[in-house]
């Protein structure tokens, strides 16, 4: 397989292009994500940086819960919520989860 130039023979469906994709600048989500953040005088990736920031802010709210506990790079541990109890440091999700396991 090879271009016209290359010297092989080219593809048996024809000559090989390159297929680039458009972003979707007439999507509606597109053109109303531009209205907001013009908006909010943001720029659009701002904005976007901005979004994806709260929706990991939210799915951390409702999936994890954090320790005192620090890994050797400083940063806070976190455990899933089905996890009521941290093996390293003992200390437990909440003061009704302690009551719950030390009955």
């Amino acid at each position: 397989m090879g271009g016209l130039s290359s010297g092989r023979r080219p593809h048996w469906g024809g000559v090989l292009k390159q297929v680039g994709l458009k972003f979707p600048v007439f999507a509606e989500w597109f053109l109303l994500a531009k209205r907001i953040a013009s908006y909010q005088s943001k720029s659009f990736n701002e904005y976007v940086r901005d979004l994806v920031y709260k929706d990991i802010q939210h799915w951390k709210h409702q999936k994890l819960w954090q320790c005192e506990c620090v890994n050797d790079k400083g940063k806070i541990q976190l455990n899933f919520k089905r996890k009521h109890y941290c093996n390293f440091c003992g200390q437990y999700q909440t003061e009704h989860h302690k009551q719950l396991y030390n009955k």
